[in-house]
């Protein structure tokens, strides 16, 4: 419960408060709302709260900010579990893993071959592991992104600000087991 403090003979809050007390005579304490702030006016027993007028490039602007955060949430934390310096490695590791599956030879991936050897596996089975991450995470990533850009183009063929605030940002996954991430 909030309350706002006023003078009497104002019509302006001079402070709002999350508590009663007693005042001087010649201040009133009125419950008031969240929206309530200082400098709200006061008259005829309502407040009288400012309404703020967004215009359409403002509105996209924050709806586009608001749908590009719900895509890296979930695909940041699908690599949550990870140090930063080892996401730095993925696409070497990918690739490396796709050259070695070519040749079967050890020297087209060295990054691999130490990590192998540090986690005490054979070269086969990381480069196995490696590949079924980048393909759990691709799939993952493609389907957030493309509703993303889904929504993105919806936001694009908004002409009113109502129309931008009607739109639900809402990203799925896909259904489980299709993307898992190993």
């Amino acid at each position: 419960m909030k309350y706002a403090l006023i003078k009497k003979g104002t019509k302006t809050v001079i402070n709002v408060v999350d508590t009663v007390f007693d005042v001087p005579d010649d201040y009133s304490l009125i419950e008031c709302g969240d929206d309530v702030q200082t400098g709200t006016i006061y008259e005829n027993g309502e407040f009288v709260v400012p309404q703020t007028t967004v215009t359409l490039e403002e509105a996209k602007s924050a709806k586009l900010t608001e749908i590009n955060a719900a895509c890296d949430s979930i695909l940041n934390a699908a690599i949550s579990t990870y140090p930063e310096t080892e996401v730095l490695t993925f696409d070497q590791q990918t690739s490396e893993a796709n050259a070695y599956l070519v040749s079967q030879n050890p020297a087209d991936a060295p990054l691999l071959t130490a990590l192998a050897a540090g986690r005490g596996i054979t070269l086969d089975d990381l480069v196995q592991r490696v590949i079924a991450k980048h393909d759990a995470f691709s799939l993952l990533s493609g389907y957030v992104i493309g509703q993303r850009q889904a929504l993105e183009d919806r936001l694009e063929l908004c002409e009113t600000v109502g129309d931008v605030q009607a739109i639900d940002v809402t990203i799925t996954l896909p259904e489980a087991g299709n993307a898992e991430t190993a």
